[in-house]
């Protein structure tokens, strides 16, 4: 969905979705903001602002409420380091980073998905621990004892988002488990810092965000600034 508060032209849905609609209203590519944590296109004047109600785009009433539409993100929990190689991954991986997430359903959203990091370590003497390398091993045999020892990951957290594409079985990539429904994700983008959350099973939308809101207050740019969510 394309959002405005009459100053400015966000979506809430894929970043090329906005692109579209910009250029169908007359907007140059080189006017997007490329912001890292709030991509937008300023709307300069009346006449641009008509254009893109008329065009279809939903008003709201002001900066705040324009943060609260953009932040209907859904969120998944991922066990590291899985959730981590969403946004990294070792430079001799010839398959490049995590681009499947592996579930038993498909689910209807496209968009942007947050990435939970659970609070779960994995241990060598746990049967997560003999399963993950072995996954591991099939995408792409090496040392992966030594990476995973060797990274600083985020635990109980919000650690980034993507974009979920499709759903499908069957996908060709490594990554991609043969049985279970393979979510394609695309387009990562790795936090500055994580949010602390607490991790639920399926998708659901995390509690501390509609906290986060709250405590931004009035002060929207600094809300804007703090809360990653809102990248596209």
């Amino acid at each position: 969905m394309i959002l405005t508060d009459e100053t400015h032209l966000v979506t809430d849905g894929p970043i090329r979705d906005l692109h579209e609609f910009a250029g169908r209203i007359g907007l140059k590519r080189s006017w997007f903001q490329a912001h890292p944590r709030h991509p937008h296109y300023d709307l300069t004047s009346p006449r641009m602002v008509a254009r893109a109600i008329d065009a279809g785009a939903l008003v709201v009433g002001d900066s705040r409420d324009l943060l609260r539409c953009i932040i209907r993100i859904p969120c998944i929990s991922i066990h590291q380091p899985l959730a981590g190689l969403i946004f990294e991954a070792p430079e001799n991986l010839r398959y490049g980073r995590k681009n499947i997430e592996n579930r038993t359903f498909a689910y209807f959203y496209r968009g942007p998905l947050l990435i939970q990091a659970t609070k779960k370590r994995p241990w060598k003497q746990d049967a997560y621990w003999s399963w993950l390398l072995e996954y591991l091993n099939n995408v792409q045999p090496g040392r992966w004892a030594e990476y995973i020892n060797s990274q600083g990951y985020d635990y109980g957290a919000i650690i980034g988002v993507v974009d979920l594409v499709d759903c499908v079985d069957g996908h060709p990539s490594p990554w991609a488990i043969r049985g279970q429904t393979n979510w394609v994700l695309e387009n990562p983008r790795l936090f500055g810092w994580p949010l602390p959350t607490r991790g639920w099973p399926g998708v659901y939308y995390p509690a501390e965000v509609l906290q986060l809101l709250h405590a931004v207050g009035n002060d929207v740019g600094w809300g804007l600034y703090r809360w990653k969510t809102v990248m596209q």
